[in-house]
């Protein structure tokens, strides 16, 4: 069998495409925002229907997210007193919340939960989950915990600014 050499440095190329990916996957969060200053033009209704939008795509994140910490729970178990499982519970948690988040009723106990509030949870999900592999300090790549952080940033940025603003439109 004839062997294939390659020069590519396979690790520099899955970081850029990790880095590739990761950022254009923040981008779909920034319409929470954006939907914010653009809701006069573009009637209320059209505006829920957007939120709900980021909101389904915020909880396929904290799904992906949930899986992946799965993952290196999987390989490097979470041996401090406590933990549950290993650490796998604990990967779980946040995408179970985020389904339950995302498909409770419009109205709990005769209050409004607007899909701006549902984001709003989700971003903290998103810092939890962040947070979690923070504290677990086990790197699986070299930058992965930067790339996290600035994803983790890109993508709650707007969701919490989206909150911040949208009373005042």
């Amino acid at each position: 069998m004839r062997s294939i050499h390659s020069d590519v440095d396979s690790g520099a190329l899955a970081s850029r495409g990790a880095q590739i990916l990761g950022f254009g996957g923040v981008i779909p969060f920034w319409l929470a925002l954006a939907v914010q200053f653009f809701e006069p033009a573009i009637g209320e209704e059209e505006a829920r229907v957007a939120e709900r939008i980021v909101v389904l795509y915020a909880l396929s994140i904290v799904s992906f997210m949930g899986g992946g910490r799965w993952v290196l729970r999987l390989q490097s178990p979470d041996a401090k007193v406590g933990s549950q499982f290993g650490g796998l519970l604990m990967a779980v948690v946040p995408p179970l919340l985020a389904w339950l988040i995302a498909f409770l009723p419009e109205t709990v106990n005769g209050n409004e939960f607007s899909p701006l509030m549902r984001l709003f949870l989700m971003a903290l999900l998103l810092w939890f989950q962040y947070v979690q592999d923070d504290s677990h300090g086990a790197e699986p790549i070299s930058g992965y915990l930067r790339l996290r952080l600035m994803l983790t940033i890109g993508a709650t940025l707007p969701l919490f600014a989206a909150v911040a603003v949208a009373p005042f439109f």
